[in-house]
């Protein structure tokens, strides 16, 4: 995923030129309001820049996020076996649909 970054701003730079750091920025490379035209030309540059992403990097987003979803689904089963050990929990025994009518 930092190859992106890393490929975004060798793109961004020109030729010969020094990533700027914030001491050394002008007035002219501050930022400006972004207006509908700025908006525009930095979407399209966006779009310039960017690739598609090959199978390996899509292969690692949905492990990460498989991942992810997992740690959080385990969180929540532990936290409620917690309550449940507790007391805060009662897991229904018997449950009965309620008719309305």
């Amino acid at each position: 995923m930092l190859a992106c970054f890393g490929r975004y701003n060798q793109a961004r730079l020109k030729i010969g030129q020094e990533p700027a750091s914030r001491s050394n920025l002008s007035s002219e490379d501050e930022p400006r309001k972004l207006g509908v035209r700025n908006f525009l030309q930095s979407t399209k540059r966006l779009f310039q820049v960017a690739q598609k992403p090959d199978w390996q990097e899509v292969s690692l987003l949905i492990k990460i996020t498989a991942i992810g979803v997992l740690l959080i689904g385990f969180t929540g089963f532990i936290i409620r076996i917690l309550f449940w050990l507790v007391g805060l929990y009662q897991i229904p025994t018997n449950v009965q649909p309620t008719t309305t009518g």
